[in-house]
């Protein structure tokens, strides 16, 4: 094997595979309890509804529901476990395979037979991007932050919402709801904004 070609071997297979089973539980929601949600949803798509099935929540919050956990709680950590994802790619891939496990029992685990190959992480932000510069003043740091109070209290009325935006992080008082859907579009964009949210989503909520 060449040089090069054996460093790109190195890359892909002999660094240690990102573990959801590492990282800690968020609000309560551990990575076996995350995955166990997800394949709950996916066996119960393949079965017929029942009658009045957990008063008709959202099969997530329904799901969740079924193992203890409310959708306040559920919508913080599907966030967060989502967003680590982005920040190590090599999570996705064991949730993957972890869900792959509850659906299929009994098969083989195949990354005992071969190495499993990574995806690759996010390049490096450069903070100068112009797709991070504030938006009406706004810093994308704020944004999250507003983002997260939301999560965190989920009854919060427009007019709440409001004076959280407005009087304590200083959104414009006439477009704090225009600043907000402005960087959702940055973030929905993709990277850098969304990989840059998702670390900050970790940093805030995880």
């Amino acid at each position: 094997m060449t040089a090069p070609a054996e460093a790109v071997r190195r890359n892909l297979y002999d660094r240690a595979m990102t573990s959801g089973q590492d990282m800690p539980p968020v609000a309560g929601v551990d990575f076996a309890t995350y995955c166990r949600v997800y394949a709950a949803v996916a066996i119960r798509a393949g079965q017929p509804a029942e009658h009045g099935e957990l008063d008709g929540m959202a099969p997530y919050d329904a799901a969740a529901a079924a193992h203890g956990i409310d959708p306040a709680t559920w919508n913080r950590a599907q966030l967060v476990w989502g967003c680590r994802a982005i920040v190590e790619p090599d999570l996705a891939i064991d949730v993957g395979r972890t869900i792959g496990k509850i659906l299929s029992p009994g098969m083989p685990d195949m990354p005992a037979w071969f190495p499993m190959p990574h995806l690759p992480k996010p390049e490096p932000i450069d903070p100068a991007d112009p797709r991070l510069a504030p938006i009406d003043g706004v810093t994308i740091e704020t944004y999250v932050r507003f983002i997260g109070t939301q999560l965190l209290y989920p009854g919060l009325t427009v007019d709440q919402q409001r004076a959280v935006a407005v009087d304590q992080l200083g959104f414009p008082a006439d477009r704090w709801q225009a600043t907000s859907e402005a960087w959702g579009t940055r973030v929905t964009a993709g990277p850098p904004v969304s990989v840059r949210y998702a670390e900050l989503i970790c940093l805030l909520l995880g």
